[in-house]
């Protein structure tokens, strides 16, 4: 049973509730999450694998690709730090939803960069780097909420593996 409290709108449990993975993997909410978290894992490992290549395609020196390859990781523990405060305190569908949008719209300006407008790559690492960093926090934080927290650790391994073999056939 999930009540959602008055005090932070999020949803927190009244009873532990113990799903075990056999009845995770028959539930739509399971697969929900883990089809986010597959295409989550398909668009930054996308973005890092490429980031070097494409931006040397656009006439970026690779000292500056470099640069960025390496601050999208950095900026992402920030958002992890600031993502896992703000799923203790508010609805974690949203904080994780609102993780997407922000990797969203830093693809966006991704594909904005040119030589001209290498002004771009800031914004993009910022927006970029805290939408990657949104999810990987809250994810568990989620399963257990709806699954409980006896199978977990079998939960997150499915979730995180789906996701992989995903990232990998992609």
């Amino acid at each position: 049973v999930i009540q959602v409290t008055q005090k932070n709108k999020s949803a927190v449990p009244v009873t532990d509730v113990d799903v075990d993975a056999r009845r995770a993997l028959r539930s739509r909410i399971f697969w929900f999450i883990t089809i986010a978290t597959l295409c989550s894992f398909l668009i930054t490992n996308a973005v890092v694998t490429h980031v070097m290549t494409y931006l040397g395609t656009v006439g970026i020196e690779r000292s500056l690709a470099s640069f960025v390859a390496s601050g999208i990781p950095i900026i992402t523990i920030v958002s992890r730090l600031g993502f896992g405060w703000l799923g203790d305190r508010f609805d974690k569908r949203w904080v994780m939803a609102s993780g997407y949008i922000l990797m969203f719209f830093g693809l966006l300006l991704f594909s904005t960069v040119t030589i001209t407008r290498t002004w771009m790559l800031i914004p993009f690492l910022i927006i970029f780097g805290l939408g990657y960093g949104a999810p990987i926090p809250v994810m568990p934080a989620i399963l257990r909420e709806y699954f409980g927290r006896t199978h977990l650790g079998t939960l997150i391994g499915l979730v995180m593996g789906v996701a992989m073999v995903g990232s990998i056939i992609s």
